[in-house]
């Protein structure tokens, strides 16, 4: 789509020569009076395309964006669309200047492109600050990328400096590095590696505010190697090393855990006289500065799982006979155990047992499948010590994906010792699917999980999901009822219609809290969303609210707008947050943004600020898909 035009045109040989010449990639064009040009244009009073060398020179070079000069450099040189082979060279620099008050501070960004080698690059990007005494410091980023035989090295670090300081003796202010590896050392092994190593625990997360891991870990490094076949066929192997240290706000970093090491050997998946049998043996080293109420400062675990299923088929039903065995021992110190803390060893064998039973009902005249369902389980009596720190099962979910699972815990630092009946059926037809399931529990006093989730009685709560999967409509809806207090606990809907106006969408949440075993009110919300479809060719626009439901109050709203050709974008967005207080003022935030095919993306900070809470608008630059634009 890209072209070039010009008032006159030589050609000699390898190379191309055109005066007064017009760079663009646009098709569309806008009038201005009686003039009509390209969204966004690239000018030159001369302009020579070597194609020889491969490089096009510019002479005078000069931008325009709806006819207006926003940009221009004596001259330029840039790599031929022709050219594959990549050259060292300086990079369009970057010039930006900042109001603040009464003072004015000024940086030039000039980056410089190293093509190293065929596998190897790496661009070196130098910022000064300047003027107005209220930035004078220096930044130097590098950006170092390799391809190896089997996987790819890269590197970013910086340095921020201070020269300019009389009798500075510490010129170096902060500096960051980080580093990632994949590497495929043969068709069995792969390793991975990152870190990432700061001067100052918050550097990073001031440095690149945008970046959201940046909030939550600053200090971090892993070796994770993955091994497939490793002895048998089918088996796996994984072994990793990490540490991190935590940088959100009032949080303890010396209560987060490094793992040194994790590993974990998966024999695969072997059928033994019909049985299929699984193995696998875990073990991790956690430590941490200091313990928790309810960490240990220190744990090492060695584990051995054996797992084994069998399918029989009669009565015109499926069954299956699963078991589980965990055999655990762990060392642990100082855990806190009441009012003493523990150190010492714990093992313990834990077996698990259960029989699933389903049986289709087919009526294929209306196409219905109704799948009844039965899982009985049975498993070790044993409690969780509390001497044992719970370093893997923290997430708690009582769902119908963990319907015959055995152990509904995520990990095995807690078991599950239920004894129970779980029953339900499923119900297929066409684009509609529903499930239906409850459990009861034949000693609900001593599981840990059931008080974990919320269940206080032997019946425990209904849940149940449909879906509904159609041309133009969608529809998904899940719920968790309380039999013995008839209200629902929890539920959710989302609905999504799409119209020749555009899309639809509805989002529905109810939360009820638990206060001494009776379901109180607590968050009911809705939020509502539309997006029209393409207007005008490349224009769209977008709304939403949240309300709360339990208040009647609405807590956000949204506002979009999105123009996007062939070679340039505008994306509008308004979002305005109300507080629980009422008289606080809402919250506004107002962002545009700009894409150029071929240039990149240039995002403001917030436009939307009060005459007191004023700040300067900043511009960010990123980086845009070639393929978004039309």
């Amino acid at each position: 789509g890209t072209r070039i035009v010009g008032n006159e045109a030589l050609k000699n040989n390898d190379q191309d020569l055109i005066f007064k010449g017009v760079f663009s990639p646009c098709d569309s064009k806008i009038k201005i009076k009686n003039f009509i040009c390209p969204i966004w244009q690239l000018e030159g009073e001369k302009i020579l395309h070597d194609r020889n060398n491969l490089f096009i020179h510019t002479k005078h070079a000069k931008m325009r964006i709806f006819n207006a000069p926003v940009y221009y450099f004596p001259y330029m040189i840039q790599p031929s669309p022709l050219r594959k082979k990549r050259k060292s060279g300086f990079l369009n620099p970057t010039i930006s200047t900042n109001f603040l008050n009464t003072k004015t501070s000024q940086s030039i960004s000039t980056p410089y492109y190293f093509a190293i080698d065929q596998d190897k690059e790496l661009l070196l990007t130098p910022t000064i600050n300047y003027g107005g005494g209220v930035d004078a410091s220096q930044r130097i980023e590098y950006d170092y990328n390799q391809l190896t035989s089997g996987g790819k090295i890269s590197l970013q670090a910086s340095t921020d400096t201070d020269l300019e300081k009389n009798n500075n003796e510490h010129w170096l202010k902060d500096a960051s590095i980080i580093l990632n590896l994949n590497h495929n050392i043969n068709k069995n092994y792969n390793i991975s590696a990152s870190s990432a190593f700061q001067s100052s625990p918050t550097y990073l997360r001031r440095t690149d505010q945008n970046n959201p891991l940046n909030r939550k870990s600053s200090l971090s490094s892993s070796v994770t190697l993955n091994g497939y076949e490793v002895f048998e066929p089918e088996d796996t192997l994984n072994f990793k090393i990490s540490g991190y240290q935590v940088v959100r706000n009032n949080e303890d970093n010396k209560t987060t855990p490094t793992s040194l090491p994790y590993v974990a050997y998966n024999l695969g998946n072997r059928v033994y006289k019909g049985n299929n049998i699984y193995n696998k043996l875990t073990f991790y080293n956690l430590f941490r500065e200091k313990s928790t109420d309810d960490h240990a400062q220190q744990q090492q675990k060695f584990e051995h799982v054996l797992k084994s299923s069998k399918d029989f088929y009669s009565l015109h039903s499926k069954f299956t006979f699963k078991t589980e065995l965990y055999s655990q021992l762990y060392n642990i110190e100082n855990k806190k155990n009441g009012n003493e803390e523990y150190t010492g060893e714990y093992n313990r064998i834990f077996p698990m047992s259960g029989l699933h039973i389903s049986t289709p009902l087919v009526n294929k005249k209306h196409n219905i499948y109704i799948t009844p369902k039965l899982f009985t389980v049975l498993n070790s009596s044993q409690t969780n010590s509390n001497k044992i720190s719970n370093e893997e099962s923290t997430d708690y979910q009582y769902t119908l994906l963990n319907f015959d699972n055995l152990n509904r815990y995520t990990g095995s630092d807690k078991l599950e010792n239920s004894k129970r009946i779980s029953y339900g059926f499923d119900i297929n037809k066409d684009n509609l699917k529903a499930e239906i399931a409850q459990s009861y529990e034949f000693d609900k006093d001593r599981n840990d999980y059931t008080k974990n989730v919320g269940l206080n009685d032997y019946m425990s709560d209904l849940l149940g999901s449909s879906t509904y999967d159609g041309s133009s409509n969608d529809l998904l809806y899940n719920f968790r009822f309380n039999v013995d207090q008839g209200l629902m606990k929890s539920q959710s809907l989302q609905y999504t219609n799409e119209n020749y106006l555009g899309s639809v969408g509805l989002n529905y949440t109810e939360d009820r809290k638990e206060v001494n075993s009776i379901l109180e009110t607590g968050s009911e919300t809705l939020n509502l969303n539309y997006s029209t479809k393409e207007f005008q060719k490349y224009s769209k626009i977008s709304v939403g609210s949240t309300f709360d439901l339990v208040n009647d109050d609405p807590t956000n709203y949204t506002f979009g707008y999105r123009y996007l050709d062939e070679c340039f974008g505008v994306h509008l967005n308004f979002e305005r947050s109300f507080y629980a207080d009422r008289d606080l003022k809402p919250k506004d935030i107002l962002t545009i943004m700009f894409s150029f095919k071929h240039l990149g993306s240039y995002k403001s900070s917030n436009l939307a600020v009060s005459e007191t809470g004023k700040e300067d608008i900043r511009w960010v630059s990123g980086n845009v898909e070639e393929s978004d634009f039309k």
